[in-house]
């Protein structure tokens, strides 16, 4: 939308976020403004190639990771614990954050305190459409050991 020598874009996607210019051409010739930086400003959402699943063993404490992308990247983290179909906000302070990353150290207690983790960050623009979703799980036990050899090691 052009107005009022202003240019306006309208439902641009964060990766159309780089430097650009202005090209205009007339009968006399063409004219090219300098670059200018344009900064497209998004909600929070999931950091690919993060660890989605963490095995945790019965009052072992496990710090799980959440880390998110964002302009502008000044983000604040909401934890919550699902459990057939409850959700629960885990309290403020539980997790320690900076930047666009939050750790949550975890220790499931009993079995109920097995299933997914929800992290959700906020910045300026707003919050997180789909939160992050982490599986806690019950670690399970080693593998049985084979082609075992017992030596003499005695001197």
């Amino acid at each position: 939308i052009v107005s009022n020598q202003t240019l306006v874009l309208q439902k641009v996607g964060k990766e159309r976020t780089g430097r650009y210019y202005c090209r205009a051409t007339n009968l006399h010739g063409e004219g090219v403004s300098s670059p200018i930086t344009i900064t497209i400003m998004y909600t929070p959402v999931c950091s690919p190639g993060q660890k989605l699943e963490y095995q945790v063993a019965h009052h072992d404490t496990a710090n799980i990771t959440c880390r998110v992308d964002a302009v502008p990247d000044n983000v604040t983290f909401t934890w919550r614990f699902n459990s057939s179909g409850s959700l629960l906000e885990l309290g403020e302070g539980r997790a320690a954050s900076w930047g666009t990353t939050s750790i949550l150290p975890y220790t499931p207690a009993s079995p109920g305190d097995y299933g997914l983790l929800l992290c959700a960050a906020t910045n300026s623009i707003g919050t997180q459409h789909l939160p992050c979703v982490i599986n806690v799980t019950a670690a399970k036990p080693p593998d049985l050991l084979e082609g075992c050899v017992i030596r003499n090691q005695t001197t």
